[in-house]
């Protein structure tokens, strides 16, 4: 008896954990192609020969227990969607809401970040610069502020 009531607690326990994997994963998998509802789009820029587009998007959220504010920037072909840019494969930059000062084209194929140096070094969002975008085909140049 204690036998059988031993396998029925772990067969209910096993199907328990089943079930929550599946339901977890379900959402997970309709979601994963969409943005974030803290996600939005700051900026959108498109480079002179209009081949590349640059994309800034804020993230914030959390409320008064734990807020995060984060700045991100995308480097996609014309064409892609925002909901398309915003996974972190294309993520030339990403730091702390404020660090970031100014984006702009300087050629066909060269992207300039001007960021703030002490705002972008705070926070625990970390700092991630990426030197190309798109695959190769667009450089990533940063400058950086006091």
């Amino acid at each position: 008896m204690r036998r059988l009531l031993s396998q029925f607690l772990l067969l209910s326990f096993a199907f328990i954990g089943a079930v929550t994997v599946l339901y977890h994963g379900y959402f997970w998998w309709r979601e994963r192609g969409h943005m974030p509802e803290e996600m939005s789009v700051q900026d959108d820029l498109s480079s002179p020969d209009a081949a590349h587009r640059a994309i800034v998007f804020t993230e914030a959220g959390g409320g008064g227990i734990s807020p995060f504010c984060s700045e991100l920037v995308s480097v996609v072909r014309a064409g892609i969607s925002e909901q398309a840019a915003w996974p972190s494969s294309n993520w030339v930059f990403s730091g702390n809401c404020g660090s970031l000062n100014h984006v702009s084209w300087q050629s066909k194929d060269r992207l300039l970040i001007s960021l703030n140096r002490s705002l972008a070094q705070r926070g625990n969002n970390g700092l991630s610069l990426e030197g190309f975008g798109d695959g190769l085909k667009v450089m990533v140049l940063y400058d950086f502020y006091p």
